[in-house]
Protein backbone atom coordinates (compact mmCIF):
# COMPACT_ATOMS: atom_id res chain seq x y z
CA UNK A 1 0.00 0.00 0.00
CA UNK A 2 1.26 3.55 -1.03
CA UNK A 3 1.60 6.25 1.46
CA UNK A 4 -0.67 9.04 0.01
CA UNK A 5 -0.17 11.60 2.64
CA UNK A 6 0.86 12.47 6.44
CA UNK A 7 -0.65 15.02 8.46
CA UNK A 8 0.63 16.57 11.86
CA UNK A 9 -2.96 18.18 13.41
CA UNK A 10 -4.02 19.43 16.01
CA UNK A 11 -7.12 19.84 18.15
CA UNK A 12 -8.04 21.74 21.07
CA UNK A 13 -11.27 20.56 22.64
CA UNK A 14 -14.03 21.60 20.75
CA UNK A 15 -12.57 24.07 18.48
CA UNK A 16 -12.17 23.64 14.51
CA UNK A 17 -8.68 21.10 13.56
CA UNK A 18 -6.30 23.11 12.55
CA UNK A 19 -3.01 21.70 10.63
CA UNK A 20 0.10 22.07 11.23
CA UNK A 21 1.90 20.20 9.02
CA UNK A 22 0.90 18.18 5.39
CA UNK A 23 2.74 16.28 3.49
CA UNK A 24 1.14 14.51 -0.24
CA UNK A 25 2.32 12.09 -2.33
CA UNK A 26 0.67 11.90 -5.37
CA UNK A 27 2.72 11.07 -7.82
CA UNK A 28 0.56 8.12 -9.11
CA UNK A 29 -1.87 10.40 -10.00
CA UNK A 30 -2.06 12.66 -13.12
CA UNK A 31 -1.53 15.49 -13.15
CA UNK A 32 -5.29 16.73 -13.24
CA UNK A 33 -6.42 14.17 -10.73
CA UNK A 34 -4.03 15.27 -7.83
CA UNK A 35 -6.58 18.99 -7.50
CA UNK A 36 -9.34 16.56 -6.83
CA UNK A 37 -7.44 13.60 -4.33
CA UNK A 38 -5.31 16.48 -2.31
CA UNK A 39 -8.71 18.22 -0.99
CA UNK A 40 -10.76 14.47 -0.73
CA UNK A 41 -7.39 13.73 1.63
CA UNK A 42 -7.27 17.19 3.60
CA UNK A 43 -11.03 16.64 4.36
CA UNK A 44 -10.77 13.32 5.38
CA UNK A 45 -7.84 13.94 7.77
CA UNK A 46 -9.98 16.38 9.72
CA UNK A 47 -13.05 14.39 9.74
CA UNK A 48 -11.05 11.14 11.36
CA UNK A 49 -9.23 13.94 14.01
CA UNK A 50 -12.68 15.41 15.10
CA UNK A 51 -14.09 11.96 15.47
CA UNK A 52 -11.14 10.77 17.32
CA UNK A 53 -11.27 11.30 21.06
CA UNK A 54 -8.42 13.43 22.91
CA UNK A 55 -5.17 11.85 23.78
CA UNK A 56 -5.27 8.85 21.62
CA UNK A 57 -3.92 7.84 18.12
CA UNK A 58 -5.33 6.58 15.24
CA UNK A 59 -4.12 5.47 11.73
CA UNK A 60 -6.30 5.21 8.33
CA UNK A 61 -6.07 3.10 5.66
CA UNK A 62 -7.81 3.45 2.47
CA UNK A 63 -9.47 0.84 0.18
CA UNK A 64 -6.77 -1.11 -2.27
CA UNK A 65 -9.67 0.70 -4.92
CA UNK A 66 -8.09 4.30 -4.74
CA UNK A 67 -5.87 4.53 -7.49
Amino acid sequence: MKLLAIFVLHKEGDKKVKILQEEFNLESFGYFERRGVQPLLVFSARTVTERTALGTRQSVEADQNVN
